[in-house]
């Protein structure tokens, strides 16, 4: 996992995958990599692949906020706000207080709050 991680740092989307998909056939359970590699699809623009990969792994470990923050992330780009707003709900109860992303993914709640009460609570 760690040379797929070293691969994508340097720019190797292609040879990234490739090596997390191998780390996988190692590990096919662990949640890290699925999520790694979830990260890396979305950033080839394979976003629903990356939105499987990030579903396998919060399927591996339901704890794993950023799978959950992630997974929210490519939701709400596909329009399933609902769906969305369970995952950044569950990232925001198991990150730590001082997570970088924890003030983004609570500014977005509060714009799909401001965006589904103008629309009559419609999404």
């Amino acid at each position: 996992m760690s040379t797929g991680l070293h691969a994508a740092e340097e720019g190797d989307l292609p040879g990234a995958t490739t090596l997390l998909r191998r780390a996988l056939e190692l590990k096919p359970r662990d949640p890290d990599t699925w999520n790694s590699l979830g990260v890396v699809l979305v950033r080839q623009g394979a976003i629903s692949e990356g939105g499987d990969a990030f579903t396998r792994a919060v399927r591996f470990d339901p704890n794993h906020a950023e799978g959950h923050r992630n997974l929210g992330i490519v939701l709400d780009r596909q329009g399933r706000t609902r769906d969305a707003v369970a995952h950044y709900e569950t990232f925001l109860r198991l990150s730590a207080a001082h997570h970088a992303a924890r003030d983004d993914v609570h500014r977005r709640l509060v714009e799909l709050s401001r965006s589904s009460a103008s629309m009559g609570g419609e999404q």
